[in-house]
């Protein structure tokens, strides 16, 4: 990997870790695309699946544990 190319790189994956998972797993999968490495393609995909599967997991959790709203006459509301 050239010199500018690991800059791309590190400079990516310094501010993933501020990122929303949503587009931590977007940037996992474009750095997948030209890495260059199939092996390390296949880790920086397994890594965006990851995320995203936690953070699916995390909304169901925050759902089902989230008090739901009642409307004016005593009726369950979304959590919207």
């Amino acid at each position: 990997m050239s010199p500018e190319m690991k800059a791309v790189f590190d400079f990516c994956l310094e501010r993933a870790e501020q990122a929303t998972p949503a587009v931590r797993a977007k940037l996992y999968r474009g750095l997948a695309e030209f890495c260059g490495d199939p092996q390390l393609a296949a880790k920086f995909r397994s890594a965006a699946e990851a995320i995203e599967t936690a953070d699916h997991l995390q909304r169901e959790l925050i759902l089902k544990f989230t008090p739901r709203r009642r409307d004016g006459d005593g009726h369950r509301t979304t959590n919207h």
